[in-house]
């Protein structure tokens, strides 16, 4: 009976030490996943701050550019009330 006992306690010990092996490799990927998210967060980081600047540079060239269309088209109407006022003197 007790060399028995002393079997399934060692086949158990054997299951638990396989088991904690998984485990520790299960541990292993999950860092491993947990740095390769960490890096993926960073490049989106990245690559968001980046967008932002190019949306803000372009942003900021279209106000340019309305900013001189209007005022073209300011001189523009100001050229065409002066002809307007030439004619009906």
């Amino acid at each position: 009976m007790e060399k028995k006992f002393a079997a399934q306690g060692r086949r158990l010990e054997e299951k638990f030490a396989a088991q904690d092996q998984r485990f520790g490799d299960l541990d292993k990927k999950i860092d491993a996943q947990g740095s390769r998210i960490d890096e993926l967060e960073t490049v989106m980081k990245e690559e968001f701050r980046d967008l932002r600047a190019e949306v803000r540079e372009g942003f900021s060239a279209s106000v340019e550019r309305d900013m001189a269309l209007s005022a073209r088209v300011d001189r523009i109407a100001d050229r065409g009330e002066r002809l307007v006022a030439a004619r009906s003197v």
